[in-house]
């Protein structure tokens, strides 16, 4: 990919996303 900050973006998006599930997930048990 020519353009890394783009793919840093999606990497923290896609870590946001997860810490999310995890933490609602918690929040669910």
């Amino acid at each position: 990919m020519s353009t890394p900050r783009l793919a840093d973006h999606m990497l923290k998006q896609a870590l946001s996303e997860v810490t999310a599930f995890r933490h609602e997930a918690k929040r669910g048990n």
